[in-house]
């Protein structure tokens, strides 16, 4: 699949505009060094592992996950389109989201609200 992918910087100004042929795209937040070269830990997206998009067209899906805590794995969301046959919701999209009873569980989740939750143990 070809795709575009745009760098943009904090002031939001573009970077890079690279045009790839590529399925799934892997980013890791820059940690900012301090005098000595070493990185500093604790800071805004100390928490953050790595994200990534991988675009599915076997499965007509897009898929971004997010990985906290733990470096193994994530948590993913995944959008995809049914095929036009299936016997119910042909065509439509349908949105998978991570929640506290699904096996498997990058990191345990607590209830805020309706649509929220707590990551528990990061942070």
């Amino acid at each position: 699949m070809d795709a575009s992918i745009e760098v943009t910087n904090n002031e939001g100004d573009t970077t890079e505009h690279i045009t790839e042929e590529f399925h799934r795209l892997t980013v890791q937040p820059w940690l900012p060094r301090d005098e000595g070269g070493e990185e500093i830990t604790a800071g805004p997206l100390d928490w953050c592992n790595a994200a990534s998009v991988e675009f599915d067209e076997d499965d007509d899906a897009v898929r971004v996950s997010i990985s906290v805590g733990s470096p193994m794995g994530g948590f993913t969301f995944t959008i995809r389109r049914l095929p036009e046959d299936a016997p119910d919701r042909g065509g439509q999209l349908i949105m998978h989201l991570p929640h506290p009873n699904q096996p498997s569980l990058h990191a345990p989740l607590g209830e805020l609200h309706e649509g929220a939750y707590v990551i528990d143990g990061i942070g």
